[in-house]
């Protein structure tokens, strides 16, 4: 079995588009509304660096196996509001099976 340790590290890019946002609001008299007005984002693109780690595993019958541990840290927020902000880190774990 092949074993390979891997850093890696970067620039990211994401876009934010086509949001899709549902607001239930219960007012003071227990009356209920419903609303589907989409969220506007602060930035609908945004850079960010990206560090991590994987393992590749290749067995005998060319099988891989890659868990991998990303970290992104973004430059601004997505949301930012009186009441909300948004996290700039993202944290992700993954695996990838190829055959």
């Amino acid at each position: 079995m092949l074993k390979r340790f891997y850093p890696l590290a970067g620039a990211t890019y994401r876009h934010v588009g086509r949001i899709k946002t549902g607001n239930a609001i219960v007012n003071a008299d227990a009356s209920t509304d419903y609303n589907e007005i989409p969220a506007t984002p602060s930035r609908h693109s945004q850079i960010g660096f990206t560090a991590g780690i994987g393992y590749r595993f290749v067995d005998e019958l060319g099988i891989k196996v890659v868990p991998e541990i990303r970290f992104t840290r973004w430059i601004n927020h997505t949301f930012d509001g009186l009441s909300y902000i948004s996290s700039p880190n993202q944290a992700q774990v993954g695996v990838g099976i190829t055959f």
